[in-house]
């Protein structure tokens, strides 16, 4: 079963955790703003396994309760972020479908990715066994997803 969506917002890479000593402890947080854009990406991802038609989200959650060992999950992601506003219109339209070339790192754009859509389309990432990603530029940021599912 294969399963494509968009999701309508800006691509973000998952930041490092901060580490704090409190005490004899030593913890990890994520800033505020890390954590509001976690909340953007889990709201967009639950958004989406809604907007699909009631068959393919019973499909999914079938598949992801009954198989839980044998499955495998094939993932495809293109980012599609915008150019630097500082840039002229002409040499805008020039970059516009092309390859993306600087930061965010694609590995950290997929770990956000991965992490928020655990619980929703997958139980656990070790599912996941195939990946293909991409940075390209375009005039609207966002992120489209496929995901495979494959029983052994």
């Amino acid at each position: 079963m294969i399963c494509r969506f968009n999701l309508a917002i800006e691509p973000a890479a998952l930041p490092r955790a901060r580490h704090a000593l409190r005490g004899k402890f030593v913890s990890a947080y994520y800033p505020k703003k890390v954590e509001q854009k976690f909340n953007e990406y889990t709201k967009a991802i639950k958004g989406a396994f809604n907007a699909l038609s009631v068959v393919e989200r019973e499909n999914i959650s079938e598949i992801v309760k009954i198989v839980p060992t044998g499955l495998k999950i094939a993932l495809s992601v293109v980012f599609r972020l915008c150019p630097a506003s500082s840039l002229s219109k002409k040499k805008k339209n020039a970059l516009y479908g092309s390859e993306h070339n600087k930061k965010p790192d694609l590995d950290n754009l997929l770990k956000m990715i991965i992490d928020r859509m655990s619980g929703v389309f997958y139980k656990d990432d070790n599912v996941i066994h195939e990946i293909h990603a991409r940075k390209e530029y375009a005039e609207v940021p966002g992120i489209e997803i496929t995901l495979e599912y494959k029983k052994e």
